[in-house]
């Protein structure tokens, strides 16, 4: 997965077999969507009063931002589409592909999907709220259990104390 993080002092800390998982998914998206003329994307940075977000989407086309998963986890569906929005934005497309290609990647789920305002002002608010626990020097709470997978993908998760992170 590429992420849009928080250009921020602490590196995210990534699962090497995940990160491999996804370099597979997308080896076999650019193979079967080949027709589509995917090329890979360039980094890309938003700049907010307070932060800036950083990422890259997987490829883009002429008229598209192409985002792949290695999983269909329910969980992780709208930050997915979060994630393609941000990308949209950065890559100044209206159209984006969410192609999930898992599991023996001989099956393929592809949401296509629109451009959100109302996606990005969610996404901007969570950013601006992050922003304020770190300004206030505050950590959140981890309210949900379900929350950890998402947690443990995070720049902060050490500083929070997600399972599996000894906190600073």
């Amino acid at each position: 997965m590429r992420w849009s993080y928080f250009s921020y002092f602490m590196p995210a800390k990534l699962d090497r077999k995940l990160m491999e998982k996804g370099r597979r998914a997308e080896e076999v998206v650019e193979k079967k969507l080949s027709h589509l003329g995917l090329r890979r994307a360039r980094n890309r940075e938003l700049y907010f009063r307070n932060y800036t977000l950083v990422g890259r989407p997987d490829f883009v086309t002429r008229d598209f931002v192409v985002e792949v998963k290695s999983s269909v986890a329910q969980q992780y569906l709208l930050p997915n589409l979060a994630q393609l929005n941000l990308y949209m934005l950065m890559e100044g497309k209206k159209l984006g592909l969410l192609v999930f290609a898992g599991n023996g990647m001989d099956k393929m789920k592809i949401i296509y999907t629109s451009f959100s305002r109302s996606i990005i002002r969610q996404t901007i608010a969570y950013f601006d709220a992050l922003w304020g626990y770190i300004r206030e020097g505050v950590i959140p709470e981890i309210v949900f259990e379900v929350a950890q997978p998402v947690c443990r993908s995070c720049s902060f998760a050490r500083l929070c104390g997600v399972k599996g992170y000894k906190r600073f």
